[in-house]
């Protein structure tokens, strides 16, 4: 029976694929049933071929006069630490009950670029499927694997990895060899690398450095004020607002529903605000907060009702001088 051959992207990816398929039993250095081989990478596993791979007489040595060095095309080969696991993949891709690959890699342009990277270099004739998985839980794998993409849908993807690969090569290599040269002339082991991302990256920071070292102290002032309330200015408000209760406010009935009560009050509270806000030309906000201060926070129904309310208390606290004279009526 045919097997589909799925590589991921790391060992523990591969650990979750299985268990996602259907407890897919480990047998070496793969898990495998009857329908699925499944196996992974351990990040990248192949490179781009270094200027000594192409030409070892014309690059072998760092010479200004051999820059920039530019290939007319890019070779691949396995990265050293990598090369067993190159070849235990390249051995699956190769096997005969394979008939079909499946790329499990991250869903992403490195991901793409990792497997692409391998299976050029493995020269795998199999037809590619893509299993693009946004989530690693049991659900999204199995899904993943239900709506399977053609690997030409990931041609652009794949196009854009390998163009990132290759301009990193091309910065990195010429950059760095013509750095050091200038830097260190024929002085050995001495490096200055350069890099696409490395480089802008050190600018910035050093940059901030400079920017922290030149740094001159200059003088400045800040204005601090003490603002203290008078008591004039306090009963004056007191006043406004005793006033304004005494002249608006209707006189309450025994017979008031509590909902009643209720609107009665909060129109009394506006008018009250729109007084203070009026007389003293301050902000409906700032009139209100003066007025839960001075009117207490009490939770019974705001209203002049009753005499021995407790706001009515409070007022004769706060405000001795002012309470028998505005004072509020029934």
């Amino acid at each position: 029976m045919p097997k589909t051959l799925v590589i991921a992207e790391k060992p523990s990816v591969a650990q979750d694929l299985a268990r996602a398929l259907g407890k897919v039993p480990k047998k070496s250095d793969h898990y495998e049933s009857d329908e699925y081989v499944i196996s992974s990478a351990v990040g990248h596993v192949v490179e781009l071929e270094m200027p000594e791979d192409i030409d070892k007489k014309k690059y072998g040595f760092w010479r200004l006069e051999t820059l920039p060095i530019i290939p007319e095309k890019f070779g691949l080969k396995p990265i050293a630490d990598s090369k067993d696991r190159f070849n235990q993949l390249k051995k699956l891709l190769h096997r005969k009950d394979i008939n079909t690959v499946i790329n499990a890699c991250d869903a992403g342009r490195e991901g793409e670029l990792i497997f692409t990277n391998l299976y050029q270099l493995a020269k795998s004739k199999l037809p590619v499927k893509r299993a693009w998985m946004q989530t690693m839980t049991t659900e999204g794998i199995q899904e993943a694997f239900r709506k399977l993409r053609d690997g030409e849908q990931m041609a652009d993807l794949a196009d854009a990895a390998r163009s990132r690969s290759e301009s990193d090569w091309l910065i990195g290599i010429n950059g760095t060899r013509a750095i050091t040269k200038r830097m260190f002339g024929s002085r050995g082991g001495n490096v200055a690398t350069v890099g696409r991302v490395q480089t802008p990256t050190l600018a910035i920071v050093f940059t901030r450095e400079l920017e922290i070292r030149n740094f001159k102290p200059r003088s400045y002032w800040r204005v601090t004020a003490k603002l203290l309330r008078t008591r004039s200015t306090t009963a004056s408000i007191a006043s406004g607002t005793r006033r304004s209760l005494r002249r608006r406010s209707p006189p309450a009935r025994a017979n008031h529903s509590p909902g009643s009560l209720r609107g009665k009050n909060h129109r009394v509270r506006s008018r009250l605000v729109s007084t203070i806000s009026r007389r003293f030309s301050v902000k409906r906000t700032i009139a209100s907060a003066f007025l839960r201060v001075a009117l207490s926070r009490s939770r019974r129904p705001f209203t002049n009702a009753t005499r021995s309310s407790p706001i009515r208390a409070r007022i004769r606290a706060r405000f001795p001088k002012t309470t028998s004279r505005y004072a509020v009526r029934r």
